[in-house]
């Protein structure tokens, strides 16, 4: 079973690595014809048709790292983990080609536009990339004792990881949220998102964003504590 596994996330970690050179390819593309002498805020304006294809392209990524994961799992608890493990390391590949190929971004802390969905996702690349390494940690520690037969997340664990990912999009969404609440129409914000409400982000919310990843970290570290304690007592033959 470990080795069927294993064996899973070696070949899913390959179309993940695809989809980051794809995406990533995508938008150099978008940076030659918007930003040829290099990306930076305000974003420039572009046609709604192009916006809107955007957020279509994204909500597709998603469908398609989802619908790999549903194939590749055999319960929900496998493709939970299959989808955290390919949509992390697609988000790392992607800075990671794009810093081949273009060379940026030029630190960890270089901002960038993260996501569209519902509302446009900004900060330093280092958030992103932290939050999938907690990703591809939850992923293989989900598949390592369920390989074992208990792998399964309690209510606890569940509401530290939910609660945890809430806070962290919102913090990548802080800055546009103000800007709605500060009386912008919401349907034209999210179609022209890229013209006349554009913004230069100032500060990203990292009391929110820490916050966020400790509630997740925190729930990661509590499901291996007690698979861990749960072995140990199996061994013991304390527990069936």
């Amino acid at each position: 079973m470990k080795n069927k596994f294993i064996k899973s996330l070696g070949i899913l970690s390959l179309f993940a690595t695809a989809m980051a050179f794809m995406e990533s390819s995508v938008v150099i593309y978008l940076r030659e014809i918007y930003y040829p002498s290099g990306f930076e805020f305000p974003l420039k304006p572009i046609h709604a048709h192009i916006g809107l294809t955007e957020v279509v392209r994204e909500a597709a990524t998603l469908i398609i790292l989802l619908s790999v994961s549903y194939l590749t799992g055999s319960n929900l608890i496998q493709r939970f983990a299959y989808f955290l493990w390919s949509f992390a390391l697609w988000d790392i590949g992607y800075y990671l080609f794009l810093w081949l190929i273009i060379g940026w971004p030029q630190s960890l802390f270089t901002w960038d536009v993260l996501f569209l969905i519902p509302l446009t996702w900004t900060g330093p690349v280092i958030a992103p990339v932290a939050l999938s390494i907690l990703m591809i940690g939850l992923g293989y520690a989900l598949l390592y004792f369920d390989a074992n037969g208990r792998g399964r997340l309690n209510r606890r664990e569940w509401i530290l990881l939910t609660t945890g990912s809430l806070i962290s999009i919102i913090s990548f969404m802080y800055e546009h949220i103000i800007v709605l609440a500060e009386g912008t129409n919401v349907g034209q914000f999210t179609m022209d998102m890229f013209s006349e409400y554009a913004i230069v982000p100032e500060r990203f919310a990292w009391p929110l964003f820490i916050t966020g990843a400790f509630f997740i970290l925190s729930g990661i570290v509590h499901f291996i504590y007690r698979q861990v304690k749960m072995q140990k007592l199996i061994k013991k033959g304390q527990l069936l």
